[in-house]
């Protein structure tokens, strides 16, 4: 084989290469892209409790957030969820107002909010009363993300990050 033949056959080696990387990555900029979109929809805010049921049953990771709009408390945990929301593409983040959900707040026997449930497979895995274990005392400006997310990974609920994704 002279060396012009070598020449051409690495070079078509490298075009096949070449072309089979583009549409790998093609796939995976595709796959990130449905990711974003789901993560705007990620953090859902019901209002209706009848729904809240029927879109955690046979979901495999849920965060359900029981709030007051009105409390700082709340507000705090809020920023919080919508930030882990967009971080963890494979779990279910709902709110909801207390108020609008009594049948299930006496059924959980919610006495005090914030309160944050974890489920996994259906099954409560735990959960966030207030701001214990959150917080250093009363010090409100003492919250920490991350404290909240390293207690739902401990839970189990959250796995998969988008900043994990191979490219």
């Amino acid at each position: 084989m002279s060396d012009s033949e070598s020449l051409r056959e690495l070079e078509d080696e490298m075009d096949d290469y070449l072309v089979q990387y583009r549409e790998q990555r093609m796939e995976e900029l595709a796959k990130e892209v449905r990711h974003a979109k789901n993560a705007q929809d990620a953090y859902q805010e019901i209002t209706d409790e009848g729904e809240l049921m029927r879109k955690t049953t046979g979901t495999r990771n849920v965060v359900i957030f029981f709030h007051n709009p009105e409390f700082q408390t709340c507000k705090l945990v809020d920023q919080a969820l919508r930030e882990l929301a967009s971080k963890y593409y494979d779990t279910h983040f709902y709110k909801i107002e207390a108020l609008n959900a009594p049948f299930l707040a006496v059924k959980l026997q919610i006495k005090v909010l914030p309160c944050v449930l974890t489920y996994k497979d259906g099954v409560e895995t735990g959960r966030v009363v207030g701001l214990q274990g959150l917080i250093q005392g009363t010090d409100l400006a003492s919250f920490k993300t991350q404290s909240l997310e390293n207690l739902l990974l401990r839970r189990g609920v959250l796995k998969h990050r988008v900043s994990d994704m191979k490219y």
